[in-house]
């Protein structure tokens, strides 16, 4: 993704900052005005297309770009060791006054975000609880710098009664950190406010030239109300500065444009890496001027404070930045020294952003890194980041260097932490320059950081070989400023001196020979002009020497305190290119002997910082201005890039006004003005450029032309009018332009059509017109484009016809009607009257034939535009659709007849040649047979054995036959199957011999039966209507089979089915029993004899006696059976009466 960084005039995040490094959680507008103030105010602005960012600590004995005045001086060196300083705006002593501002302008269309913290302390006692405040200011750039009053106005409002009845020069806004509460106040000249309000943050208003108007009260909040609390002022009289843990507080100020205005906003907080607190929210209610510069200012009266600020932020609010502060202010060798970084890395923007690389090094102040061996990493934490880091095992640290990288993810708005704890370790030597740079670098990878100056962020702590320490006693020292930075052979430069004590005794009086005196001593070179005010050298007393002049003093400068400066122009002889002022302080008797030092010992060694030069050197060559071809005159919307002759250091201005960030070579201008340019060798500025002044033609006015048209293909539009000519700044001349795509390059111009109407042609398509407005000025041609009139030629309808096809009889089909969208289509129907309908938006328009009997032919006679379409164009069609009506197919079925069961018959179906005919059998799942050419289908049924019913369901026209038509079809053809005749014969069994029996076929009622006896010849029997019939056998006396051939159906029954039959009755014919009798004897009287009896085996034979009554005797199983007849005494016969089987037999025979 690319997501680019808004600037400034985007709403304020919420992010928060630890320490220095930034952990703001920004409400919508926060603190710009003040950090922009100080910004801006002690650094300069760098700014590159629209972004700055400035960093500037304090800790040195210089600040670039600032100027200081009155009492303002810069600690490091003087009365804090080399590298550990602060900015100080007061001493603590009575009446004093200092201000600074940077002299280099900006837009006020910038946002700005500045960052500071500061302290206000005193070493002495104040009854009144110390005074008077710090106060922020921002002013017109065009305005020449003129401070307001002191005291409790803080160098921005009037103090009449201090004699500054003005306010600040071009003042716009200024915000105060109000000790003592004055600057609320409506007395000494200002105007509005609730009163003397002490512990208060307070905004005042624009300067003006009336005193009942200028610089009115806007808005203030009051912290506490009373002045010994340790609110804005530190109230425990300390003779070292306080130390964070005691007093801490870090100011943000985020100036946001917004309509024209700005949005300020403050917060502060009071605990290192602790919560901000909102304070003041205002929207000023007066625009800012275009250009504005920032300062401060501080002021003491009857009551007092040091007034110090170090760790100043300004950049510019909406991007991805970082932070570093560290928690010590210097390191002692000798011994294992905790030193902890912490770095704040801050999403101000309102998009995530993924694997940021962050790259973390220490180094010493050469520039090399510091090696593992004097400095060791001993942990690194982190929080506030994404869910998840892009680099599970980050940090990658170095080895054998203190340098590591990450790379972590950031939610919108948000602010991350990282915090290094480290330790210097005992024995390391002092580092080259004898100080620690640790610098933090972040890059964004997924999105366009549009300032990269505030991804960088760098803390120093100076490396001491032993604590540093105060002089002993008084130590005067002097400090050198020099105003303009460029030695100025024409009007001067003005040199200015100021001698402070950073001893630790304040200097006294003594009397007679005794006496002490400050002395600054200043020789004038030869062929100098020197110039000086009283007022140059307020306090001091001046005496004439030698070329040059002494200045002393014998009041009292306290320890830590400063005097008022000497100032005085130098005018330097002609052909000078660099000068050096040097002047000397010495604190002697009057008698000559020093007194630095204590009150008793003179110490020379503390006279070694008692002088004091300041260096300068030529501006730069003017520069000079070109432009390519020396053109200074183009058309509006074009440029002109002016070129300065030096190659470095420029800064362009317009009109007088700085450009803010235009510091390249060239610069394109794109607005009408005098443009100069001033270069910069570092300390110095040229004379302006002679000026170049560019004109930017007025726009060329194209006028007004007639307006779209629409039109139908192959006709002409009508005449382009001219509603308004066009105007420029030279001679006005035309050239009508057409193109068949609307695009700058497609355009070409129209021969002869230089008037301001022009007539078309005949147009097939839609085609674009324009006229081009000629304004010919110093030979300078530039020209105006009128709006574009589109002719836009609408073809002319058309309509195509679709939908021919066979159908079905009694169904109906879809014509389809396709063409120009919304079009009215005209059609016949077998040449009938006209009919219409109308195409969808999509062009197309259906109309349903409805349930049809006969063919149809939908025949087209013309299109035309929809109702409504202007213009309406028309056009004949050609062309039809032919709708052919199939008849239905038709089925009927014969068949209906009566079989046996087992036989079967055919099922005809007729009708419609070829077609398929779909029919049950039995209700069963329907079946298909496909008719002959001559529309007939035979069905062989198959040999049925139970009733079947064949039924038509419906038919449709063949294979391959389109459409595919169908039709019901009812009838049916049933089939009875009558039973067979079935037979069975009864009637086994055995009789005896010469007996006969009865056999008995049953069966079907009426059939007649063939039978066989013995395998004869068949004969028949005809059963009953009960289904019996009975054969006698009659007397047999052999044996005898019937058995069953076949049965049919009777006399008469059709149709007449037959049946085989299977079966048998056998009848068995038993022997009857025979028996004869012997014993025919002569026996003895008395005596017996045996009678036998032979016959059929077990046989029963009956016999009598002398013809006596029957009696039975059973032969045995060997047919014989012997009688005795006991002993007889008279004839006897026995004679045979009969025989029977024997028991048990059947049948039984006799």
């Amino acid at each position: 993704m690319n997501k680019n960084l808004l600037s400034s005039c985007i709403p304020a995040r919420n992010f928060s900052r630890t320490n220095i490094d930034l952990t703001e959680n920004f409400t919508k507008y926060f603190l710009q005005f003040i950090c922009f103030v100080f910004f801006v105010f002690f650094l300069g602005i760098k700014a590159s297309y629209g972004q700055f960012t400035i960093n500037e600590n304090f800790r040195n004995s210089t600040a670039n770009g600032v100027i200081l005045g009155d009492k303002a001086t810069l600690t490091s060196g003087l009365f804090d060791p080399a590298g550990n300083g602060w900015l100080r705006l007061t001493g603590a002593s009575n009446n004093q006054k200092g201000y600074a501002y940077v002299n280099k302008s900006f837009p006020s269309t910038l946002g700005v975000l500045i960052d500071f913290e500061y302290k206000t302390w005193r070493n002495v006692a104040d009854a009144n609880g110390g005074a008077d405040g710090i106060g922020v200011f921002l002013f017109d750039a065009t305005s020449t710098f003129s401070l307001g009053g002191y005291g409790g106005s803080l160098g921005y409002a009037p103090n009449s009664s201090a004699g500054t009845p003005t306010g600040l020069a071009g003042g716009y806004v200024g915000i105060a950190l109000d000790e003592y509460g004055n600057f609320s106040n409506s007395t000494e000249g200002r105007v509005g406010g609730p009163g003397e309000t002490p512990n208060s943050i307070v905004l005042r208003g624009p300067t003006t030239t009336d005193p009942a108007t200028t610089n009115p009260y806007l808005s203030g909040f009051q912290l506490n109300s009373s002045r010994s609390a340790d609110e804005i002022d530190y109230n425990t009289v300390t003779s070292t500065r306080p130390t964070d843990a005691s007093f801490y507080r870090r100011v943000q100020i985020q100036i946001t444009p917004e309509g024209g205005q700005y949005r300020i906003i403050v917060r502060w907080a009071k605990t290192k890496g602790g919560t901000f607190t909102q304070l003041l929210n205002y929207l000023t209610t007066q625009a800012p001027p275009a250009q504005l510069k920032l300062g401060f200012a501080a002021s003491t009266g009857g009551s007092l404070n040091f007034h110090e600020i170090r760790n100043l932020l300004v950049t510019t609010p909406g991007n991805l930045r970082a932070v570093k502060s560290v928690d010590t202010d210097y390191i002692i060798t000798g011994s294992d020294t905790p030193v902890n970084y912490t770095l704040s890395i801050i999403n101000d923007t309102n998009a995530p952003l993924s694997d940021i690389i962050l790259n973390d090094i220490l180094k010493d102040g050469s520039g090399n890194i510091i090696p593992t061996s004097s400095f060791g990493i001993t942990s690194i934490a982190y929080s506030g980041f994404g869910a998840a880091t892009a680099n599970t095992s980050m940090p990658t640290t170095s080895a054998s260097s203190n340098s590591f990288d990450a790379k972590f993810n950031m939610t919108a708005n948000s602010t991350g932490t990282i915090t290094v704890i480290g330790t210097w370790k005992a024995g390391a030597p002092i580092p080259a320059g004898g100080t620690l740079l640790n610098t933090v670098n972040v890059t964004p990878t997924d999105i366009t950081d549009q300032d990269l100056e505030n991804n960088t962020s760098t803390v120093s702590v100076p490396v001491y070989s032993s604590a540093p320490t105060s002089s002993n006693g008084i130590d005067l020292t002097i400090k050198a400023q020099a105003d303009p930075a460029c030695l100025n052979p024409t009007t001067g430069n003005k040199f200015s001196f100021q001698v402070s004590n950073i001893g630790t005794a304040t200097t006294t009086n003594g009397t007679g020979g005794a006496a002490r005196v400050t002395k600054v001593t200043y020789v004038i070179p030869t062929g100098y002009t020197f110039t000086q005010a009283a007022t140059d050298y307020s306090g001091w007393g001046r005496t004439a020497i030698t070329n040059g002049y002494v200045f002393d003093r014998s009041d009292l400068l306290a320890a830590g305190s400063v005097y008022d400066p000497i100032s005085f122009t130098l005018i330097p002889p002609a052909g000078t290119t660099s000068y050096t002022a040097t002047a000397s302080v010495t604190y002697t008797t009057t008698g000559g002997a020093n007194r630095e030092g204590d009150s008793s010992t003179s110490l020379t060694g503390n006279q070694g910082n008692n002088t004091a030069s300041y260096t300068l050197n030529s501006a730069p060559a003017q520069p000079t201005i070109t432009t390519p071809s020396n053109v200074t005159t183009v058309c509006s919307g074009s440029t002109v890039v002016l070129t300065s002759s030096s190659t470095s250091g420029n800064q362009w201005y317009k009109n007088g006004t700085l450009i803010a960030g235009e510091t390249n070579q060239t610069y394109t201008a794109t607005t009408s003005g005098s443009y100069t340019v001033t270069v910069s060798n570092g300390s110095c500025t040229s004379l302006a450029s002679a000026a170049k002044v560019i004109t930017i033609q007025n726009a060329v006015n194209a006028g007004t032309i007639g307006s779209n048209q629409t039109i139908c293909s192959g006709s002409a539009p009508a005449t382009f009018t001219s509603t308004a000519a066009g105007t420029g700044s030279g001679t006005i001349t035309y050239r009508w332009e057409s193109a068949t795509t609307n695009t700058n390059a497609s355009f070409a111009a129209i021969s002869n059509s230089n008037s301001p109407t022009y007539i078309s042609g005949v147009l097939n398509t839609t085609t674009y017109f324009r006229r081009v407005t000629i304004s010919t000025q110093n030979g300078v041609v530039c020209e105006g484009v009128s709006s574009v009139i589109t002719v836009t030629v609408n073809s002319l309808p058309t309509a195509t016809i679709s939908g021919t096809t066979t159908i079905c009889s009694g169904s109906g089909t879809n014509i389809t009607f396709s063409g120009t969208a919304n079009a009215v289509v005209t059609y016949t129907i077998n040449g009938g009257t006209n009919q219409t309908v109308t195409l969808s938006a999509a062009g197309t328009a259906t109309v349903a034939t409805g349930n049809i009997t006969t063919n149809r032919t939908y025949a087209l006679v013309g299109v035309a535009t929809g109702t409504g379409v202007i213009p309406s164009c028309s056009n004949t069609a050609t062309g039809s659709a032919v709708v052919t009506v199939n008849s239905l197919p038709t089925a009927t079925i014969s068949g209906t007849t009566t079989i046996c069961s087992g036989s079967g018959t055919n099922i005809t179906i007729s009708g419609t040649a070829n077609a398929v005919v779909t029919y049950t059998i039995n209700g069963g799942t329907n079946q298909t047979v496909t008719l002959s050419a001559a529309g007939t289908a035979t069905l062989a049924t198959g040999n049925l054995t139970a009733n079947t019913t064949y039924a038509l369901v419906g038919v449709a026209t063949g294979t391959g036959v389109t459409p595919s038509c169908s039709n019901t079809a009812t009838g049916s053809a049933v089939v009875t199957v009558n039973s067979l005749p079935t037979a069975t014969i009864s009637g086994t069994t055995t009789i005896c011999s010469g007996s006969g029996t009865n056999i008995t076929f049953s069966g079907t009622a009426n059939a007649v039966v063939t039978y066989t006896i013995n395998g004869g010849t068949n004969q028949t029997v005809t059963l009953s209507a009960a289904g019996t019939a009975t054969v006698a056998t009659g007397n047999i006396t052999t044996n005898r089979t019937y058995a069953l051939v076949g049965v049919a159906t009777g006399t008469g029954v059709t149709p007449s089915c037959s049946n085989t039959a299977t079966g048998s009755a056998v009848v068995t014919v038993n022997s009857l029993p025979t028996a004869t009798i012997s014993g025919t004897t002569t026996i003895c009287s008395g005596s017996g004899t045996n009678i036998t009896i032979s016959g059929t085996a077990n046989a029963v034979v009956t016999y009598t006696i002398n013809g006596g009554t029957n009696q039975t005797v059973t032969l045995s199983a060997a047919g014989t059976a012997t009688l005795a007849t006991g002993n007889l005494t008279a004839n006897t016969t026995y004679a045979l009466v009969g025989v029977a089987t024997g028991t048990g037999v059947t049948p039984s025979c006799s």
